[in-house]
């Protein structure tokens, strides 16, 4: 759910599989998952949450009509007081 001071809505997401991405800081082993829209909607969104590191978001990507409309990709992060590394 997104939840804002005047309106709360419901969203529906999938997961859509698993691969290993390469963001600014290192690779890593991600689970891939799709916001569900309505049919003839043209934007489509997906995240990348790191397996390793507790489903850390690592990459979003929004898109409408093929062109990126938003992204965003890990550079740095730490972690319960731990740097995120790369996979060994």
């Amino acid at each position: 759910d997104m939840v804002d001071p005047d309106e709360s809505e419901s969203h529906l997401y999938r997961v859509t599989g698993t691969e290993v991405i390469k963001t600014g800081l290192c690779n890593l082993n991600t689970i891939r998952v799709e916001r569900i829209r309505d049919a003839d909607s043209r934007r489509q969104t997906t995240f990348w949450f790191a397996s390793d590191w507790e489903n850390l978001l690592v990459r979003f990507l929004q898109t409408e009509d093929g062109d990126t409309d938003s992204e965003l990709l890990l550079r740095e992060a730490t972690l319960g007081g731990q740097p995120v590394t790369p996979l060994p």
